[in-house]
C-alpha cells in the first residue's frame, strides 16, 4: 500500500512540474498592433509575431494555434 501511496506522490509532483513548464512557456504580450506569442517546442523556444488591426483575434489565434 505505501508503494503504490508513493508512485501516486511522484505522478503527481512530475505531473506538477511538467504543468509549471508548459504554463511558465507560454506567454503573450500585446504591443499595439503587434501580438507576440512565446513558447517552448522541441527543447527550444519558439516567438510567433501576428500584425494585426484586431488584436483580440490575433491574440486567440495566437493560444489556441
Amino acid at each position: 500500500m505505501r508503494r503504490v501511496l508513493r508512485s501516486l506522490i511522484y505522478i503527481l509532483l512530475a505531473s506538477m512540474v511538467i504543468l509549471g513548464f508548459i504554463v511558465y512557456t507560454r506567454e503573450v504580450e500585446v504591443r499595439g498592433e503587434q501580438v507576440i506569442a512565446t513558447r517552448r517546442a522541441r527543447d527550444t523556444f519558439v516567438t510567433i509575431t501576428v500584425i494585426a488591426e484586431d488584436t483580440q483575434k490575433a491574440e486567440e489565434a495566437v493560444v489556441l494555434g
